[in-house]
C-alpha cells in the first residue's frame, strides 16, 4: 500500500537510516544536541530531522504522512509514537523495526530505496 508522495518518501527513508543508529536513539526527548555536536533523538525526532533535511522544514505537511506511516506499524494498544517510543519495555530493535515494516509498505521506488545517504556516524 503506497500512499505517500515522494518527498514523504524520501523524509520515511532518511528517518528510517537516522533511526538505524542504535547509539543515537533516545528515550524522554525529541532531539538533543551535545556541545560537541552530537545529535541523539527519539523516533519524532528522527523524522524531524530527515524532514529538516529533505525539506529543509522540521515539520511539514510530508512528515505528517510519514509520521501517519510508521504509526500503522506500532504494536496493538499503542496510540501514539512518542508514548511507544518512551515505553519502558520498549527497545531500538522495536523503533526500528517499525521504521522497517513502514519503509516495505510505503517505498515505492526500488532506485529511491538504495539512494546513498549521507554517513552521520561520525557526527
Amino acid at each position: 500500500m503506497i500512499n505517500l508522495t515522494f518527498t514523504a518518501q524520501r523524509i520515511l527513508l532518511r528517518a528510517a537510516q537516522l533511526i538505524g543508529y542504535e547509539h543515537r536513539w533516545i528515550k524522554g526527548r525529541l532531539i538533543v544536541q551535545t556541545t560537541g555536536g552530537g545529535l541523539y533523538y527519539c523516533a519524532l525526532g528522527a523524522i524531524a530531522l530527515a524532514s529538516s533535511e529533505v525539506t529543509g522544514q522540521l515539520e511539514c505537511p510530508e512528515s505528517l504522512e510519514v509520521s501517519k506511516a510508521v504509526a500503522r506499524q506500532m504494536p496493538a494498544g499503542h496510540s501514539a509514537i512518542y508514548t511507544y517510543n518512551d515505553h519502558t519495555l520498549t527497545q531500538h530493535k522495536d523503533v526500528k523495526a517499525m521504521f522497517c515494516k513502514a519503509v516495505a509498505e510505503e517505498v515505492d521506488s526500488p532506485a529511491l530505496a538504495e539512494t546513498p545517504k549521507e554517513d552521520i556516524t561520525s557526527a
